[in-house]
């Protein structure tokens, strides 16, 4: 969609870069369908109808594009469009450097534009607009010795329970088949399958757990570096709701973030108690027995459910609250730590809160897209960068 002004001096070109889910759980292609609501970036939205005529008030001459990418709530997903996009606004210089480029992103589509930032040539800087964006960091958690001997503790725990869930049915069950009843196995042979496969549970568990998410952790940052700084200092207009859901979820997920964190070595501290205990009376002797179940089945109920059923809970939770910023922080999280910044970085930016009561809105107040006061910001905004027109959000 393009526009021709009269007085600009020089082309904007807009380019337009949904959230995440921006096209639906399931994206689809935009189109015409018969009762389907425009997309906000699409030009037949209420967004890009009003953003047009207020740009050509300011007589500027301006092109919108669409930008495209998978919505996936995901540093991975995020990177890789940022890498497209910086091929787009890259080629769109080299073909038309005279020009000046705008890129406007909602909710994670702001993100994916400050992570393409670290794709440009030099010589291209083009200027972002962030609506409702949260801006993201990542960190690991110093790794202490008492934080490490929670984790030994629970790997432990999880370690001696797989081992008695599967070495025991597998000697029951198997001893038959070679002409022994479980009472006739041979001692040495037993104790060698228990050490064997407590090892080899406690290392895969140590090595999933931490180790691996340890070295996937690295490479998840450098995925997610650039979308908080701005070292390339671009001008930045920054405009963010109240009561925004997406910011509230945020929020929710960094205080369960933490409130995890903390029953974690809760749980921790009473698995570096409970295992030797467990080992000594035996599990059922030390949980509520279950009514209607004699003696041996409540025994393999705690073992095989309730105990292995906490040490799991405690190493999933993390992750549970963490995944809102991204999957790939729903297991291994351990040493992870995750911020939500409602600003990048940077001395270039303008930040501005739509807080009017009369909200134009359809669906949640995430879509800041359909606020009434949107477009006039953005194009007074825009008008200041090109024009340098006074206007009441002058930059």
């Amino acid at each position: 969609m393009s526009h021709v002004g009269q007085t600009s001096p020089s082309p904007i070109i807009l380019t337009l870069v949904h959230g995440t889910w921006g096209r639906g759980f399931f994206p689809r292609k935009p189109g015409k369908s018969p009762g389907q609501k425009p997309f906000w970036f699409q030009s037949e939205s209420r967004f890009v109808r009003e953003l047009s005529a207020r740009l050509s008030l300011f007589k500027i001459n301006f092109a919108i594009h669409e930008f495209l990418w998978s919505g996936a709530n995901s540093f991975f997903a995020r990177s890789e469009a940022a890498r497209r996009l910086a091929v787009d606004l890259n080629q769109r210089h080299r073909e038309n450097p005279t020009a000046t480029q705008i890129v406007i992103g909602h909710s994670h589509g702001g993100t994916v534009a400050m992570l393409a930032s670290k794709h440009l040539d030099d010589d291209n800087k083009p200027k972002l607009i962030t609506l409702a964006t949260p801006f993201v960091e990542l960190g690991v958690e110093p790794v202490s010795p008492r934080l490490l001997s929670f984790s030994f503790a629970l790997i432990v725990l999880i370690a001696s329970y797989l081992t008695i869930a599967t070495c025991y049915p597998i000697v029951v069950f198997g001893a038959p088949f070679f002409g022994y009843s479980f009472d006739d196995v041979p001692a040495p042979a037993f104790q060698i399958l228990l050490v064997s496969a407590f090892f080899g549970f406690a290392a895969f568990i140590g090595y999933f757990g931490i180790g691996f998410p340890l070295n996937h952790l690295e490479r998840l940052m450098n995925e997610a570096w650039g979308g908080l700084s701005n070292e390339r200092r671009l001008k930045i207009l920054v405009v963010r709701g109240v009561d925004d859901e997406a910011t509230l979820t945020l929020a929710a997920g960094a205080i369960g973030n933490r409130i995890s964190s903390k029953l974690y070595h809760m749980i921790a501290t009473f698995a570096a108690v409970l295992v030797p205990l467990c080992a000594w009376h035996g599990p059922s002797s030390l949980l509520p027995r279950i009514p209607g179940l004699n003696d041996s089945q409540n025994e393999w109920f705690a073992t095989f459910l309730i105990i292995p059923a906490v040490a799991l809970l405690c190493l999933v939770l993390s992750g549970s609250f963490k995944s809102v910023y991204g999957r790939e922080l729903s297991f291994g999280t351990l040493f992870m730590q995750v911020k939500s910044h409602s600003t990048p970085d940077s001395d270039e930016l303008l930040a501005i809160t739509l807080t009017s009561p009369k909200l134009q809105l359809s669906g949640l107040r995430h879509g800041i897209y359909n606020h009434e006061n949107v477009c006039e910001t953005v194009a007074d905004w825009i008008a200041v960068q090109v024009n340098g027109t006074p206007t009441n959000n002058d930059a």
